[in-house]
């Protein structure tokens, strides 16, 4: 018997959860220490590495302020990576909220599954 797609995107949406948690989206509610150790790490390493990035694009933008074109990469790849880590920070703070909104989606369709089949 073939998975539904409901199954299907469920199981999908579990694994991109469960992989935003591991590169330290979310917080770690019920893991061992050692994996909270580890998962700290690499949220810090990638802060790190995106502060370092915006940090370097921001001083080649300053550098290069009288060539027009090397200006406007620098912006172009900036702001987009700013927007993507603004996001992320409002995911990171709003993590309860996106929880329950899946959690409020997926409900009712599991019990609608459920009870027909």
């Amino acid at each position: 018997m073939e998975k539904s797609p409901i199954v299907t995107h469920r199981a999908t949406l579990d694994y991109a959860l469960y992989l935003a948690k591991l590169l330290g989206l979310f917080e770690i509610n019920e893991e061992s220490l050692s994996k909270y150790m580890v998962i700290t790490l690499v949220r810090i390493f990638n802060w790190a590495v995106v502060m370092l990035t915006i940090v370097a694009t921001a001083v080649d933008f300053f550098i290069n302020i009288d060539n027009f074109q090397e200006v406007s990469y620098n912006l172009n790849y900036m702001f987009p990576l700013l927007m993507v880590e603004f996001k992320s920070v409002v995911i990171y703070l709003q993590q309860n909220k996106f929880r329950r909104l899946i959690d409020d989606i997926y409900e009712p369709i599991s019990l609608l599954k459920y009870s027909s089949g």
